[in-house]
C-alpha cells in the first residue's frame, strides 16, 4: 500500500514538472507577439505552475548561493528603482503603471534564477520551440498577406509581410529581435548538441529563412544585427574547423552583405543623415543634464521628454507632432528615448546607468563556460538592440540568460562538459 501511494506521488510530482516544462516551453513560443491577453496570461501560467512544481518537488534540497546569483539580485534591484525613485514624486502618470508592468520580468526571472530553474527544463528542447516557433509565426504573418506572397517582388514581399506583422504579430524591432536570438539558439543546437542530420538540414534551412525574412524587414537595426551574427557563425565555425574555406567565405559573406544593404532602402545616406533618433537623443541629453547624478524618476522623465517633443516649432517638434497624427494615434505617452541606456540614465541617474551596464555584461563572468561564446552573442544582440529602442524585451533576455546558465551549479561540481560536435 505504501509503494502504491510513493509511486501515485511520484506520478504526481512529474506531472508537475512536465506541466511546468510545458507551460515554460508556450510562453516561450508566444514571445513573438505583443504582450497581449494570451501573451500575459501563459506567463502567470508558467510563474505560478514554477512555484507549486518548486513546493512540491522541494526544488530547494541541495540549493547553494553561488556568484551568478548575483546577476538576478541586479535585476530585481533595478525593477525596485522605479519605486525608490518615485518616492516623494509630484508626478504620478499611466507611465508608472506601464513600466512596473514592462520591466516585471526581471522581477520574475530574477526569482527564478536565484531559486533555480527545473532541471527537467532542457536547453535543446528550448531550442527547438523557438526554431517552430518562429518560423509558424512568419507563416502565420505570410498567411494574412493580401495576393500571393511568393509571387511577388522583393520590395513588394517586404511591403506586404510588414504590414501583415505589424496587424498580427508585432513590431519589427520586436520580431526581428526574436529571429536573431533563435538564432543564436539554432547556432548552438548545431554545435554543442548530438542531433541527427535530417535535423541538422532543417535547422540550417531555418535559420535560412529567418535571415530572408530579415532581409525583408524595415527595420536597420534588425539585418544589421543579423548579419553581424552571420559573420560571427563564420568566424566561430572557421576557428573550429580550421581556416581553409575561411577566406574565400568571408569574402563571399562580405560581397553578400554589401548587396543586401546597398539595396535596403532605409541605408541610404539621407536617411542616415536624417535619422530622427539624433534629434531624440540630443533632447534626452539635455534631460539627463539636467540631473545627471540621480536622475528624474519614470515618470518626470517621460513628461520632460514628452514637453521637448511636442512645445515648440523646431524641426524635433514638427517631426513628432507629424508622427503622433499618423503613427501614434493622438497617444503622446508612445513617445520613447530610443535608448534604453539614456532610459535608465534619465530616470535612475548614474545608480541606473550602472545597473543596466551589469545586467549586460555580468552574465560574461558566469558558467558554464563553455557557453560563454552563446552568452556574449545574446548580449551583443541586446546591446545593439538597447542603444536604438527603449524596450528591449527583459522577459526574452532574462530566459535566454537563464537557459544557457540553467545547470551552472551540476557543471561546476561534476566538472562535466557539453558534448562539441563541430
Amino acid at each position: 500500500m505504501k509503494l502504491i501511494q510513493a509511486t501515485h506521488l511520484t506520478d504526481f510530482r512529474q506531472i508537475i514538472s512536465y506541466l511546468q516544462v510545458l507551460s515554460l516551453w508556450i510562453l516561450v513560443a508566444l514571445l513573438p507577439f505583443r504582450m497581449g491577453v494570451i501573451p500575459r496570461w501563459a506567463m502567470i501560467v508558467a510563474g505560478v505552475l514554477y512555484f507549486i512544481d518548486y513546493g512540491v518537488n522541494k526544488r530547494w534540497i541541495g540549493w547553494k548561493w553561488t556568484k551568478d546569483k548575483w546577476l538576478y539580485v541586479i535585476m530585481i534591484v533595478y525593477y525596485l528603482c522605479i519605486f525608490i525613485w518615485h518616492i516623494g514624486s509630484h508626478t504620478h502618470t499611466s507611465r508608472f503603471s506601464f513600466v512596473l508592468e514592462e520591466r516585471l520580468p526581471f522581477v520574475l526571472c530574477g526569482m527564478i534564477g536565484i531559486m533555480g530553474l527545473n532541471k527537467d527544463v532542457k536547453l535543446k528542447h528550448i531550442c527547438y520551440v523557438m526554431i517552430v516557433s518562429a518560423v509558424v509565426t512568419s507563416l502565420y504573418i505570410i498567411y494574412h498577406c493580401d495576393g500571393c506572397f511568393f509571387l511577388q517582388s522583393p520590395m513588394k514581399q517586404s511591403l506586404l509581410f510588414t504590414q501583415s506583422r505589424i496587424q498580427w504579430v508585432n513590431s519589427h524591432m520586436m520580431y526581428n529581435l526574436y529571429l536573431n536570438t533563435t538564432l543564436i539558439f539554432a547556432f548552438y543546437l548545431l554545435t554543442r548538441e548530438k542531433i541527427s542530420r535530417a535535423i541538422r538540414v532543417l535547422v540550417v534551412l531555418a535559420c535560412l529563412w529567418f535571415f530572408y525574412l530579415l532581409c525583408l524587414t524595415e527595420g536597420r537595426v534588425g539585418i544589421i544585427t543579423g548579419l553581424m551574427l552571420g559573420a560571427s557563425f563564420i568566424l566561430i565555425y572557421s576557428y573550429k574547423r580550421g581556416l581553409k574555406w575561411f577566406v574565400p567565405i568571408l569574402i563571399g559573406y562580405a560581397v553578400l552583405c554589401t548587396g543586401i544593404i546597398a539595396q535596403h532602402q532605409r541605408f541610404t545616406a539621407s536617411k542616415i543623415e536624417h535619422e530622427p533618433r539624433w534629434m531624440i537623443w540630443n533632447a534626452n541629453i539635455d534631460i539627463i543634464m539636467e540631473k545627471p547624478v540621480i536622475g528624474h524618476g519614470v515618470c518626470d522623465a517621460k513628461e520632460l521628454l514628452i514637453e521637448k517633443a511636442i512645445v515648440g516649432d523646431g524641426e524635433l517638434q514638427r517631426w513628432y507632432r507629424n508622427r503622433i497624427n499618423t503613427v501614434y494615434n493622438g497617444n503622446q505617452n508612445k513617445i520613447q528615448p530610443h535608448n534604453a541606456f539614456l532610459e535608465a540614465w534619465g530616470e535612475f541617474g548614474i545608480v541606473g546607468l550602472c545597473l543596466l551596464f551589469c545586467i549586460f555584461l555580468f552574465p560574461l563572468t558566469m558558467y558554464p563556460k563553455e557557453n560563454r561564446i552563446y552568452m556574449l552573442l545574446i548580449i551583443g544582440c541586446f546591446c545593439i538592440q538597447s542603444m536604438f529602442d527603449s524596450f528591449f524585451s527583459p522577459l526574452l533576455y532574462s530566459l535566454a540568460i537563464i537557459f544557457f546558465t540553467s545547470q551552472s551549479e551540476t557543471l561546476q561540481a561534476n566538472g562535466s562538459q557539453t558534448p562539441d560536435v563541430v
